[in-house]
């Protein structure tokens, strides 16, 4: 069966013991290779469907994945491993894909890593040379193709099918291709180094070229497209940071000059509610700013100063509203924003009757639950094979399916012992297996409660 095939990479787990800084209502988490990171230099961010954090790095091999507290680490002596991770998506069969400087665009499945595609000026070298395959990120979109930047063009690929084809035209040879973002619309953006911002349509027709306009794009609920804009050597000096395309041009939207340390600008996101987030300029000040539509909020980073060099590559925003920062930074890779702590709502707990099991042994799995006030929420049960895949259960998909939605907890409820299921176990691999325990608020992402678990051994 799928979910318990051996995995053929290896993975390690690493509880973060992190160190926080406080500043206000916030506090601050900062991640280095002593915590478990593969490296300092953090280039690419990606919230996965399943709520984890995927973690690209600029130069080694392989890829963080941050999970409940836990950071693995998947890495092999695979071929295909990426590295220099340039962008991370998920496609809708639910494979995770990185797009590498020197191996092109490459997914990950049952545990490894696999060829996917390139665009190579080249054609003939396998794996791609790094002089002739850079990435420019990747991106799934709704149709469920995979766009992705190379420095010999743009390419769309069907994952299904496992056809590809290059899409617009061919970049001068000297100009590379970053930051690839396909919107609503269908319409492909892409930094073009030095030439600026491209927007193209599918059919690879350019519609228009913003000159030195060089930084990232996203696009909000509403359908509003940001821009995250770079300094330049050649700016044009009117504006730069945070911009929305208004019509057929952008519009800055940065807070005025001298109004926070620093000024907001790429890299940029967009979170669960539409709000912005934008990183800042090195090297005037490290933090990271929001802007719900009205108004700018500026989070400065308390361990970080102008001594320690420090270059924004990627921000996201979790599925707790926590931002994430990753930088190249020596002293703090990864830095995570948690805004406005305080204790969840639910409190829950999950057990297993016994410590040990084997092949055909029936286990049975607790829940505890207690809640103050009047809550309907929706309860996620996951188990966690010892290859490091989290399945929600009963489903066992890597995709989130509530175990039992819609549970109306009445104020006061104090539940101790509750026998959720028992079940019989087949034949598993051996190892360390983790069941988890969490509620959302109702028909959301959003946790209620904090992430209970439990640890039992397979023999």
């Amino acid at each position: 069966m799928r979910v318990f095939a051996p995995l053929s990479c290896a993975v390690f787990f690493v509880v973060l013991v992190a160190c926080t800084g406080a500043s206000g209502d916030v506090t601050w988490d900062y991640y280095t290779t002593k915590d478990g990171l593969i490296s300092n230099d953090v280039s690419s961010l990606y919230r996965a469907e399943d709520g984890t954090i995927w973690i690209g790095m600029q130069n080694d091999a392989g890829l963080n994945q941050y999970v409940d507290g836990n950071l693995l680490t998947w890495n092999s002596e695979d071929p295909w491993v990426p590295t220099g991770v340039s962008g991370i998506c998920e496609d809708y069969l639910g494979r995770v894909w990185a797009c590498s400087y020197e191996k092109g665009a490459v997914y990950m499945d049952h545990g490894a890593w696999h060829k996917g595609f390139y665009l190579s000026w080249y054609p003939a070298l396998d794996p791609p040379d790094l002089l002739v395959c850079a990435g420019g990120g990747i991106d799934c979109v709704a149709d469920g193709s995979l766009w992705a930047g190379f420095n010999a063009g743009i390419m769309r690929y069907d994952p299904m099918t496992g056809e590809g084809r290059q899409v617009g035209p061919t970049p001068p040879i000297n100009a590379e291709i970053r930051l690839i973002f396909v919107d609503a619309d269908g319409y492909v953006w892409y930094s073009l180094l030095d030439c600026g911002l491209v927007r193209m349509d599918q059919d690879g027709s350019v519609v228009r070229v913003y000159p030195n306009m060089e930084g990232r794009v996203c696009q909000s609920p509403d359908g509003t497209i940001w821009l995250g804009r770079c300094r330049l050597i050649k700016d044009d000096p009117s504006w730069y940071g945070v911009a929305r395309l208004e019509r057929d041009d952008f519009v800055s939207v940065s807070p005025p000059a001298g109004t926070f340390p620093a000024e907001p600008q790429f890299p940029i996101a967009v979170g669960k509610r539409g709000e912005i987030v934008a990183g800042t300029e090195y090297p005037v000040c490290y933090g990271v700013f929001t802007y719900d539509g009205a108004e700018w909020r500026y989070y400065e980073a308390p361990f970080a100063s102008d001594s320690h060099s420090c270059t924004m590559y990627a921000v996201t925003v979790d599925n707790n509203d926590d931002i994430w920062v990753g930088t190249d930074q020596a002293r703090a890779g990864l830095w995570v924003l948690h805004r406005n702590p305080g204790q969840p709502t639910v409190q829950v707990g999950i057990s297993v009757d016994k410590a040990r099991y084997a092949a055909n042994d029936d286990m049975r799995v607790y829940l505890n639950v207690a809640s103050e006030e009047r809550e309907t929420v929706d309860l996620y049960i996951a188990v966690q094979l010892p290859s490091g895949d989290l399945l929600f259960y009963p489903n066992l998909a890597s995709s989130w399916f509530p175990y039992w939605p819609g549970l109306l907890l009445p104020a006061g409820t104090d539940v101790q012992g509750y026998e959720l299921f028992s079940l019989t176990l087949p034949d598993l691999p051996a190892g360390t297996y983790r069941w988890y325990a969490a509620c959302t608020h109702a028909g959301t992402t959003d946790f209620a409660s904090n992430i209970a678990s439990c640890e039992w051994q397979f023999e």
